[in-house]
């Protein structure tokens, strides 16, 4: 960390230059690594230590490489990654989050296989970059950023393992809870609840899932780990519309955080049961 002398150094400095200016003099590439990618630290959070704003430092980190506004690959790295099937852990990551805010598309009529593409609020950034390195080789590690949107983006390279995904989630058309639910293992609840779940009520959001498919949803969680689950209603007033919800209370909520916490990140360790 800087001395207090330094900061006010550099703060002082800051008057005489733009933002961008500023940070490109007094950034130290090593330290902005480290920062981000062994401590964790947000783009924002680097942002606040150095007094300037976010737009700055990610022009820094694009470029100088330590973000990628997307990675082009050569037509022989594709078919190697195409060759490699993904992992247990890297498939019961994928489910979970299909479960919830990821999707699998394929990029135009003549893609030969689909991409998952995940995107998560500019808060999220931490959680997004776990998920990007355990998705390794077949994604890029530097999520993008959308500021005009304030969020960030990772989509995979296409792959032949996301046909499969893409015929489980998307049977009818538009995403649904796939009959195959082998892969709803505790780390796939855990990837699952960091992305749609209620820390505060220790609840599940499945909006856009019916009710059906809830209640085998809950009935997995009764045979498989012994937890009860309720569906609850849950009431849009703007939309005027009732969705189904996965509620867990009591004693149930604390078996599902004990089931779960082990596997969710520290960037997201609110989510864990207190």
């Amino acid at each position: 960390m800087k001395s207090e002398n330094s900061n006010s150094m550099q703060l002082t400095s800051r008057k005489l230059m733009s933002d961008n200016q500023y940070f490109r003099n007094i950034a130290e590439l090593d330290r902005i690594r480290q920062l981000y990618w062994e401590e964790g630290r947000s783009i924002q959070e680097i942002a606040a230590e150095y007094d300037v704003r976010y737009g700055a430092v990610y022009r820094y980190f694009v470029c100088n490489k330590l973000l990628s506004l997307g990675r082009k690959l050569s037509s022989k790295a594709r078919t190697l990654i195409a060759k490699s099937a993904l992992t247990q852990g890297q498939k019961e990551l994928v489910f979970g989050t299909l479960l919830g805010d990821g999707c699998v598309r394929y990029f135009g009529k003549t893609a030969q296989y689909p991409k998952l593409t995940i995107m998560h609020g500019r808060e999220q950034e931490g959680y997004i970059r776990w998920k990007a390195v355990r998705l390794e080789p077949f994604a890029v590690v530097y999520p993008t950023c959308n500021v005009s949107r304030n969020v960030f983006m990772l989509n995979t390279y296409p792959h032949p393992d996301f046909v499969r995904f893409r015929e489980m989630f998307y049977e009818k058309g538009s995403k649904g809870v796939p009959e195959e639910l082998s892969l709803l293992t505790p780390f796939a609840i855990a990837v699952w609840y960091c992305d749609d779940g209620y820390a505060a009520k220790a609840a599940l959001c499945t909006h856009s899932f019916d009710v059906r498919s809830c209640r085998r949803l809950a009935t997995i969680f009764k045979e498989r780990y012994g937890i009860a689950a309720d569906i609850s209603a849950y009431r849009d007033i703007r939309r005027k519309v009732v969705y189904p919800e996965i509620r867990f209370k009591g004693v149930a909520a604390k078996q599902l955080h004990a089931l779960i916490d082990p596997y969710i990140p520290d960037c997201m360790a609110y989510k864990r049961g207190h």
